[in-house]
């Protein structure tokens, strides 16, 4: 799991390895499962956030719609969507996705974010997150990534953040 208190230099990333983030994809899971109002569909952030979005849209047997999508969402039906981002670090993207969903009438429009940023921290409404980092986070998937299953990305500069805390 990764840690608030992480090692490294001012403006230094972290990779999340595969391992990891399928961690915290379960821990997402568990969070909503005990979250009241329960959302009632999720939304993704367009490119990262699509991932912890179907994955949460999928276990919890929850609508899925694409950030671009939300003026399809049926409001009479479903008025509480999650926001879904892998990290927010200035909270803008969500911030007008949220005013947006409360615009077209849903009652609530709460974001949960694997990593945010620890300070500032975000100033988003009803913001849930798993983990507060001074770090940007480079996830395995994102390119050059250091956190590649079978490899290293080929950047040293990158430390994995799996390992902290050991």
């Amino acid at each position: 799991m990764a840690s608030d208190r992480q090692a490294g230099g001012p403006g230094a990333q972290y990779a999340v390895s595969a391992e990891l983030y399928t961690q915290l994809l379960w821990r997402m899971v568990r969070y909503v499962e005990g979250m009241d109002p329960r959302p009632d569909c999720v939304v993704g952030v367009i490119r990262s956030g699509l991932f912890p979005a179907v994955f949460l849209s999928h276990q919890l047997k929850l609508p899925f719609f694409c950030a671009s999508d939300v003026g399809n969402i049926p409001v009479g039906r479903l008025h509480t969507p999650l926001i879904c981002d892998t990290s927010c670090w200035s909270g803008g993207t969500v911030r007008r996705l949220q005013t947006r969903l409360l615009e077209l009438g849903c009652s609530a429009a709460p974001v949960f974010s694997m990593y945010i940023r620890n300070f500032p921290r975000p100033e988003v409404d009803e913001l849930h997150y798993l983990e507060a980092s001074d770090h940007i986070m480079r996830f395995w998937y994102d390119h050059g990534g250091a956190a590649r299953p079978g490899g290293s990305g080929g950047d040293e500069a990158i430390e994995d953040c799996s390992r902290q805390g050991e």
